[in-house]
């Protein structure tokens, strides 16, 4: 029987919500822009957070770490949060490559999906190693 952690997928839900609000405002309003589309982050300041939304990968990401805290695995759900939103600060700081030979100029979500990955791998294994230290007590 798997133990459900309603609180802690709450508090993951929130964090992820939070970060949402603060990257909305943080982006500009326009006020040229309708607030349907200012919410669904059509127009903004920044590239790989609404491309992240529009894209359905930021919920996605969100519904993962709230499954993870759901059935009881609170480090998967907490470092892969934590993977997910620090990420997003990271690849739009590092991401943005203007003249690139390629043709895109912004490689954000290269930096993010190789953070989340990686962070979901190491909450796996840091659950692991949790349970196993548990075992032995």
């Amino acid at each position: 029987m798997v133990r459900r952690d309603y609180k802690n997928m709450l508090v993951i839900i929130l964090a992820y919500v939070l970060y949402y609000t603060v990257w909305l405002f943080a982006g500009g309003y326009d006020p040229a822009v309708s607030f349907l589309q200012f919410i669904r982050m059509r127009a903004s300041s920044f590239y790989l957070f609404p491309w992240l939304v529009r894209n359905h990968l930021y919920w996605i990401a969100a519904a993962v770490s709230a499954l993870a805290a759901l059935y009881g695995r609170k480090y998967l759900s907490w470092i892969s949060c934590f993977g997910a939103l620090a990420g997003i600060a990271i690849g739009e700081l590092l991401g943005p490559r203007p003249g690139d030979p390629t043709g895109h100029t912004h490689h954000g979500w290269y930096i993010w999906i190789l953070i989340f990955l990686c962070s979901l791998v190491i909450g796996a294994v840091t659950e692991r190693y949790a349970g196993r230290e548990r075992i032995r007590k």
